[in-house]
């Protein structure tokens, strides 16, 4: 009976050690994929901030026109709001992606009226600045 407690004993322990240890690397996956996220998350930023940097330079030389550079600095927005989980520091963020898409959709109405810009085009980002004071509003309700 003793020797039988003992193995049971053992057993145990033994199956304890391996869900322990399965824990661990489960805990250690999911702590990998947090900083390869964050990783490529920065790298994403970081790129679309040199983009926009390049931009600006085109905008100068009058290469493009705004609208290419206010849908560029939303995009780096969205971005930086990816990387920035205090709510507080969150709002301004998208209230500067709402002021980028408003002014983005106000120059392609002013080109549409000229007839150097297509009603499609206005609608398109008529519905992106849409879509983000969405989800500014859904960020509130969340908190």
């Amino acid at each position: 009976m003793r020797v039988s407690y003992l193995i049971i004993s053992g057993i145990f322990i033994t199956v304890a050690s391996f869900m322990a240890v399965a824990q661990e690397e489960k805990s250690s996956n999911a702590d990998t994929l947090q900083n390869r996220l964050h990783e490529l998350r920065t790298e994403r930023r970081d790129t679309l901030a040199e983009s926009l940097d390049l931009l600006r330079s085109q905008l100068k030389a009058s290469l493009i026109q705004v609208d290419v550079v206010y849908a560029a600095e939303a995009e780096l927005v969205l971005a930086e709001l990816e990387l920035t989980p205090d709510s507080k520091e969150r709002s301004p963020l998208h209230n500067k992606r709402i002021y980028c898409l408003r002014q983005k959709e106000e120059f392609l109405q002013t080109l549409h009226q000229a007839g150097k810009a297509s009603e499609n085009e206005c609608l398109e980002a008529k519905a992106e600045r849409i879509q983000a004071e969405i989800e500014f509003l859904e960020e509130g309700v969340k908190e």
